[in-house]
């Protein structure tokens, strides 16, 4: 990078923009990247990108189908997706390839029927989302599209605003055979990097992103112990001695690196930024199972060992209520018991839901949000448990918010079965 900005410097004297194009140049001339000196000079304002917008043209070979008016009606939407908003972030570029690929079918059939978006209705597209393979998916899209429009009033009415396209059938999650494990540890053996990951996913069941933005603070050697958000665990010999081996290589190989990030690549080592998650799949692609399918499998693995209690795999792991039951389920092999209680009607499921509520900043406006706020309040009174609280003495309740959490204490406690004496 250093000796191209050099050579570049040499003939475009003071504040001078510099054309990408002539980046790339000096770059390939010398035999060295460009990407790193492009985001050198952008990040001094020094940079002309004059390079062709590829994906732009993409997109207009994507929705070529789309008559002209509907075509121009549907570019704002696309420019919020490229460049964001007021209130909106760019999206990944592969986010939006994604919603593209999903919107050009419909776009297509509206303009055989349609001059403008104004005309389209919400039983016209219901039934043009029947029957069709992606339809939860292109469903996303259409309201994506008509939500950004309607926001701008480019059209009076939202009509995906009420649109229901049904729910995506939840996978069952396997266990690994015994087999692909051992190959799994065979090739961590002798890569410290794979092993980091695999240490990560694979014991301690967090998300790749969570891998990848794991900060390097994080993992604490000499108290032993590993923290990622509101979760803290202590540290398994074999975690430990995979970042132990994990730091001692990434000492040796970047030894001048600031990123404050755990994983860290060539490229990142020198920009900071966590690495991506094409990246993290190229690290797998070699191995017989997928990030997700590790993840399952020690999930499954705890939920077994507690002897299908949802509520410790959700407080363990941070996971959901919604999950935590599935995967013991998947686990035990039989559904969660029902209801405990002859005069009532509701399900464990429910019981469940109740227990966890919501986080306290994650509540959303809706009808009940209050009676949520203090049933998650008074069960971490009572419990001490995921709702954070402690026992803190007598709480004023009414007699119906205590039926409820005590329903919910009862069910959760009952989820599993009792242990073998």
């Amino acid at each position: 990078m250093l000796w191209t900005v050099g050579r570049l410097a040499a003939v475009h004297p003071g504040d001078e923009p510099i054309k990408a194009s002539a980046v790339a140049s000096a770059g390939s001339a010398g035999g060295h990247g460009s990407g790193h000196a492009m985001a050198f000079l952008a990040g001094l304002g020094l940079l002309d990108d004059d390079r062709p917008d590829v994906l732009g043209a993409w997109i207009d070979a994507r929705l070529s189908g789309a008559s002209p008016p509907i075509r121009a009606e549907a570019q704002p939407w696309i420019d919020l997706l490229r460049h964001g908003g007021p209130r909106t972030r760019p999206r990944a570029q592969a986010t939006v390839r994604a919603k593209i690929g999903y919107i050009a079918a419909f776009l297509t059939d509206a303009s055989a029927r349609h001059a403008s978006l104004r005309e389209v209705t919400t039983r016209e597209i219901a039934g043009w989302l029947a029957g069709r393979r992606a339809a939860l998916d292109e469903a996303g899209a259409i309201r994506s599209l008509f939500k950004a429009l309607a926001a701008r009033r480019l059209i009076f009415t939202d009509p995906a605003r009420a649109l229901r396209a049904g729910q995506r059938m939840a996978s069952e999650p396997l266990p690994l055979p015994g087999h692909l494990t051992r190959k799994i540890g065979t090739a961590a053996g002798t890569d410290p990097l794979l092993r980091m990951v695999i240490a990560l996913i694979a014991i301690h069941g967090m998300y790749p992103k969570q891998a990848r933005e794991l900060l390097l603070e994080a993992l604490d050697l000499r108290q032993g112990r590993l923290t990622h958000g509101q979760l803290s665990r202590p540290l398994d010999a074999y975690t430990r001695k995979a970042a132990a081996a994990y730091l001692a290589y990434r000492r040796q190989r970047w030894p001048a690196t600031t990123s404050p990030y755990l994983l860290v690549s060539g490229q990142t080592a020198h920009t900071g930024q966590p690495v991506t998650s094409g990246w993290l799949h190229n690290l797998f692609r070699p191995l017989p199972v997928t990030m997700q399918q590790l993840r399952q499998d020690r999930l499954l693995e705890e939920a077994a060992h507690c002897h299908g209690d949802p509520m410790h795999l959700a407080a363990m792991f941070g996971i959901s209520p919604q999950a935590s039951l599935r995967y013991t389920r998947a686990a035990t092999g039989h559904p969660a018991p029902g209801p405990l209680l002859d005069d009532t009607e509701d399900s464990y499921e429910q019981g469940l839901l109740a227990a966890f509520t919501v986080p306290m900043g994650n509540l959303t406006r809706r009808p009940g949000r209050r009676r949520h706020r203090a049933d998650h309040r008074l069960l971490a009174t009572v419990t001490g448990g995921p709702a954070g609280g402690s026992r803190v003495g007598p709480v004023p309740v009414s007699g119906g918010q205590a039926a409820r959490v005590a329903r919910a204490v009862v069910w959760c406690q009952a989820a599993a079965p009792a242990a073998p004496s």
